[in-house]
C-alpha cells in the first residue's frame, strides 16, 4: 500500500514565531485548528510556495495552503508534491490525513516519520490514482474558483452580542397532531427537524433563516423554513441584520463546541449565553461579512443553499414583525 512520502516530500517547518514580526501579508501557520492554520498575516518572507498541505503535529490537523506562507519552527509539517497535482487532489489527500486525526494527540503526536509512513488507498495493489476515491473532480467553467483571501484576524464574540436566546415552546411530540410544520426537536439529523405537525395554539412560528440549538446534542442548524420547536431546542434571533452566510458561518463555529455537551450535561440556556466563537473582524474590528460571504460562497455546497435563499428572503420579509414580538 502506498504511503504519504509517496506522493509528498515531508519537511519541517520553516520561519519564526509571531513575536518575531510585525503585521504583513505573509499567512503565518501555526499549531491552530482554526483559520486554515493561519495564527496572523506577517512581515517575514513566504518560507514555502503554495499549494502546499501544512499538518499540526498535535491534533493531527490538515489545511492546504493556497498562498504563499511560511510556519512556526516546530509543530508543523509540510507536504510538497514530488510530482505535479490538481489542486482537488490536494484537497483529497488532505481529508485523508484529517480522517486519521483521531490516532493523534499531545502523547502521540504526528511527527514527520509517522506521517511519512501514513498509508494512502490504493486500488488493487496499485499507486493510487486520486481521481479513483470516488470524488468527482469538475473540470466545468462552473467549479469554484480556488478561494485565496485571509481575513484581518478574529475575534472572540459572546453569543448573546450577536443573538437573542429563546427556548422552544411545548415539550411533547408524542401530543401533537400530524400536520405540514416542520418541527424542531433534539434531534442531530434532518437538521433537527423530528417531523411535520400542526402547530400548538400557544406556540410560536419561527421565521426561516433562524438558527436552531439542540439542548442535548449541541448540533447547530439554520433553518430553511417556517418551524415551530420543542423545548429542547434554543432558538437564537438576531439582534442585527445578518447576511445568510453569517449565519452559516456562526453554525458551523458552534458545532464545534458541540463536543462541551452530552445528555448528561445539556445545553441549557443560561449555560448558553456565555458561549464564545471566534468570528473574523475587519480593520474596524468589526464582524467581516464580506470576508465571510467570500468563503461561505466559495465552499461546495453552497450553491445546493443559495437556490433556497431568494425565496427563503421573500418569506423572511413577511415575519420581521412577528419575530420583533419574540424579543
Amino acid at each position: 500500500m502506498p504511503k504519504i512520502d509517496d506522493v509528498f516530500y515531508v519537511v519541517r517547518g520553516k520561519g519564526g514565531y509571531i513575536e518575531d514580526f510585525e503585521s504583513g501579508t505573509t499567512p503565518l501557520v501555526s499549531a491552530t485548528t482554526l483559520n486554515n492554520g493561519v495564527t496572523k498575516l506577517v512581515s517575514d518572507t513566504p518560507k514555502f510556495k503554495a499549494p502546499a498541505i501544512t499538518v499540526e503535529r498535535v491534533t493531527g490537523s490538515a489545511f492546504v495552503q493556497l498562498v504563499d506562507f511560511s510556519t512556526v519552527p516546530d509543530d508543523i509539517s509540510v507536504l510538497i508534491p514530488k510530482n505535479k497535482m490538481k489542486i482537488e487532489e490536494f484537497y483529497v489527500l488532505a481529508s485523508i490525513i484529517n480522517n486519521s486525526k483521531w490516532r493523534f494527540s499531545f502523547a502521540r503526536k504526528l511527527t514527520p516519520k509517522r506521517l511519512k509512513n501514513m498509508p494512502i488507498p490504493d486500488l488493487e495493489g496499485k499507486p493510487i490514482q486520486l481521481t479513483d476515491l470516488g470524488y468527482v473532480l469538475s473540470e466545468s467553467k462552473d467549479s469554484q474558483k480556488v478561494f485565496s483571501k485571509v481575513p484581518l484576524g478574529f475575534k472572540k464574540f459572546r453569543i448573546t452580542r450577536l443573538f437573542d436566546v429563546v427556548r422552544g415552546d411545548f415539550h411533547a411530540l408524542s401530543k401533537l397532531k400530524v400536520g405540514d410544520v416542520p418541527t424542531v426537536s433534539r434531534v442531530s439529523y434532518n437538521s433537527g427537524i423530528a417531523g411535520y405537525y400542526t402547530k400548538p395554539s400557544k406556540a410560536k412560528l419561527y421565521p426561516p433563516l433562524t438558527i436552531t440549538v439542540s439542548t442535548v446534542t449541541g448540533d447547530t442548524f439554520v433553518q430553511l423554513q417556517s418551524f415551530i420547536a420543542t423545548d429542547n431546542v434554543l432558538i437564537l434571533l438576531p439582534k442585527m441584520r445578518l447576511a445568510p452566510t453569517t449565519l452559516f458561518f456562526i453554525q458551523g463555529m458552534l458545532n464545534r463546541e458541540r463536543w462541551r455537551c452530552t445528555y448528561g450535561r445539556q445545553l441549557y440556556r443560561e449555560k448558553f449565553k456565555k458561549t464564545e466563537i471566534y468570528l473574523p473582524v475587519n480593520s474596524k474590528n468589526q464582524l467581516d461579512e464580506e470576508y465571510i460571504k467570500a468563503l461561505i460562497q466559495n465552499s461546495s455546497y453552497w450553491k445546493f443553499i443559495e437556490s433556497y435563499i431568494d425565496n427563503v428572503m421573500s418569506s423572511l420579509s413577511k415575519h420581521m414583525t412577528t419575530m420583533n414580538n419574540y424579543r
